[in-house]
């Protein structure tokens, strides 16, 4: 079987989230002998960050259109040409890996979907989430006369997908994420580093990993560390990810009870998740929830939502809390900070259920679900 799969190459360096899934999905079906996969991208886009790719992507063979992506997206919706047998005439299968299209003439069309977020309510107007709502409008309406199968990551996704767009409701098949092999074992050298340099080696923290932003919970973060620091002041809060400027300046007002590392590494990640007495993740809306497995498979203590695909994901193995109350929270993470037996309760459960979510099963259900078309 031949599959073409339409990649993003720009969201692949330095990935997080849906980066990192690409990365690992098409790594593992590129080596399989039941397939040959081969990847559609912009040509610039693999100019730009060809030296920055992992070597696994950049050895899968690879088409190219010359269009920017977005202009390249707009003339598939728009015009439905040209066909992905232009680009490779033999293959069998297009997939995207990330909520897009490619037009097909007798290939079969599987698409992945991470989540419907800019289709819920709740969230705070801005002009970027009306124009996402506009272009995935059209995207899934073409998608619900084209599409051969939609894969998505939860059975939360699966029935918001239906929910929305009930014409794709019956072809809807669920691809569970798996543990990146990158959070498993020890924390190497270079990681023992990196925290060391941060200054964290020694010094009790919670990690909060995805950033501050209203989706993660920016506002309760802030409140409860409020309550948190009052009760202890030598604890700090250490931000990875990317925060929105809003949140940041918040952050500040705290003073250096909270560190904003932005964007770090795995290595650098890994050790974070291994040193850090609580790991906090209050998200309000997840499709899946990365950082929750790979707490998890870190062995470290969780204090997440009740929100979204969270439960699904974490079960038994995290402490679950409403994502609109802050004391809760604060309480939560107070109790891990004064029973070390508590803790290691929690770092047994999560390895255990880490183990439950691997990169070998994904694929072959991904795999599986492409065959079947």
């Amino acid at each position: 079987m031949n599959v073409l799969a339409y990649v993003h190459l720009r969201r692949l360096p330095r990935c997080t989230g849906v980066g990192r899934v690409i990365v690992e999905l098409t790594e593992r079906l590129a080596v399989r002998d039941d397939l040959d996969l081969r990847i559609l991208a912009e040509r610039g886009d693999y100019d730009r960050v060809r030296d920055e790719l992992s070597e696994g992507v950049r050895s899968i063979p690879m088409k190219f259109f010359s269009l920017e992506t977005s202009w390249q997206q707009a003339r598939w919706l728009m015009l439905h040409l040209p066909k992905a047998e232009e680009y490779w005439s033999g293959c069998d299968v297009v997939w995207c890996p990330a909520e897009s299209y490619v037009p097909v003439r007798k290939a079969r069309l599987a698409v992945t979907v991470h989540d419907v977020a800019c289709f819920e309510k709740g969230f705070p107007s801005s002009r970027g989430r009306t124009l996402q709502r506009l272009k995935w409008s059209v995207l899934f309406r073409v998608l619900e006369r084209r599409a051969a199968a939609i894969l998505t990551v939860s059975q939360f996704s699966a029935e918001r997908i239906a929910h929305f767009f009930p014409g794709l409701a019956a072809r809807v098949h669920i691809v569970r994420h798996g543990v990146p092999e990158q959070f498993l074992g020890p924390v190497s050298a270079a990681g023992e580093a990196a925290t060391g340099r941060l200054g964290l080696n020694g010094v009790p923290f919670v990690l909060v990993p995805g950033g501050l932003s209203y989706r993660k919970n920016a506002p309760l973060i802030l409140a409860a560390w409020a309550l948190i620091g009052k009760k202890l002041p030598e604890v700090k809060l250490v931000v990875a990810g990317p925060s929105e400027a809003e949140w940041a300046g918040k952050a500040g007002e705290h003073g250096d009870s909270v560190r904003l590392l932005g964007y770090v590494g795995d290595e650098t990640l890994h050790s974070l998740y291994s040193k850090a007495a609580v790991v906090w993740f209050p998200s309000r809306y997840e499709g899946f929830g990365m950082p929750v497995i790979e707490a998890m498979a870190c062995g470290a203590p969780l204090v997440t939502t009740r929100a979204a695909a969270i439960p699904e994901v974490a079960g038994n193995a995290a402490v679950l809390l409403d994502p609109d109350q802050p004391g809760e929270h604060a309480e939560a993470i107070l109790a891990f900070f004064q029973s070390s037996d508590l803790r290691n309760d929690y770092r047994r459960r999560a390895v255990e259920r880490a183990a439950a979510f691997t990169w070998a099963q994904a694929v072959e259900r991904l795999a599986a679900v492409l065959k079947g078309l």
